[in-house]
């Protein structure tokens, strides 16, 4: 896991920030079946590694997100683990067909 998640920080100009598994991340659970997976890392804080992950379409409703233990992410969206070590700022929109698109919040 961490060689990928090391060639993929290395691809994008991103020091090897890591990943807790065993913190949380916010997670749209209900939007797992659309197409493309959203994601984007902020600075962890409360007892989360700072990634927010969501497909199709963004919402501002107050319970879009949940909070989802990282270990569990193998069988909610695995696609997203590799890109776990990014540092906060870093937004990726992926499908599983394997488009990709990485970049750093200005």
């Amino acid at each position: 896991m961490q060689d990928s998640q090391r060639s993929i920080c290395k691809k994008y100009g991103s020091t090897f920030y890591g990943v807790n598994m065993n913190l949380k991340v916010g997670i749209a659970i209900q939007t797992l079946h659309l197409k493309p997976i959203h994601a984007v890392r902020v600075k962890p804080e409360n007892g989360t590694n700072g990634w927010y992950i969501h497909c199709g379409e963004s919402s501002d409703d107050s319970d879009f997100y949940q909070p989802l233990c990282a270990l569990h992410l193998e069988k909610y969206c695995p696609e997203i683990i590799k890109y776990l070590a990014l540092e906060p700022e870093f937004n990726l929109i992926i499908d599983r067909d394997g488009y990709e698109d990485v970049w750093r919040s200005e």
